[in-house]
């Protein structure tokens, strides 16, 4: 048994952060699969049988990562969505869905929803489908406020599917060229894709 002394919520909490802090830097330098439970354990100052402590295995701590990332994402840029139209919905959504994305810490060199679709394939089914569901969840709220907005004829007719694909790879794949030492903000490029997204749906006579 290990012997790690008393340990309060609030450590253990911080630590298991540690811990999945480390493991994105790893899991970016050398990929998931080169990356040993030793090579983790170093990073954060502590010894492997230690870190079995936080986590029973590399996949578990993967597992956490990954939920942690996308799930926190996910929350976040739902509590942005507040209406009241749809517009003014989708407008939210994609401006929480660019700035919240750039903003969070990555996963290596993957964003959110980039790197659950890299990585998940370590995971097993039951927890890449925990993943998938909660993707699910983000991609049925776009398409909700995108069928309201052709119901009310604020939106162009459009096949609501395909269009909330595009306007997710839209905003997912920003961080496969943008740099925060560039010369466009998180603000600004939020607003310039928030712009792009409405004229692209956007109703003639709206």
């Amino acid at each position: 048994m290990i012997e790690m002394g008393l340990v309060g919520p609030t450590e253990d909490t911080d630590t298991r952060g540690r811990i999945l802090t480390a493991a994105a830097a790893q899991f970016g330098e050398r990929g998931y699969a080169s990356t040993s439970l030793r090579a983790i354990a170093g990073a954060v100052g502590m010894t492997p049988p230690a870190l079995y402590w936080y986590f029973e295995s590399k996949q578990a701590i993967l597992h956490a990562l990954l939920h942690r990332t996308l799930f926190g994402f996910l929350e976040a840029v739902e509590t942005d969505v507040v209406g009241p139209g749809p517009e003014d919905k989708l407008r939210q959504f994609v401006r929480a869905h660019v700035r919240r994305g750039v903003e969070q810490p990555r996963i290596g060199p993957y964003e959110a929803f980039f790197g659950v679709r890299q990585l998940a394939p370590f995971l097993d089914e039951d927890e890449r489908a925990e993943l998938v569901a909660g993707q699910r969840r983000h991609l049925d709220l776009l398409r909700g406020m995108l069928r309201e907005g052709i119901a009310c004829g604020c939106f162009r007719e459009l096949d609501v599917t395909s269009t909330a694909f595009a306007i997710m790879s839209m905003c997912d794949y920003i961080m496969s060229w943008w740099k925060p030492t560039g010369p466009i903000g998180p603000e600004e490029l939020a607003a310039q894709y928030e712009d792009l997204v409405i004229r692209m749906v956007r109703s003639q006579s709206a």
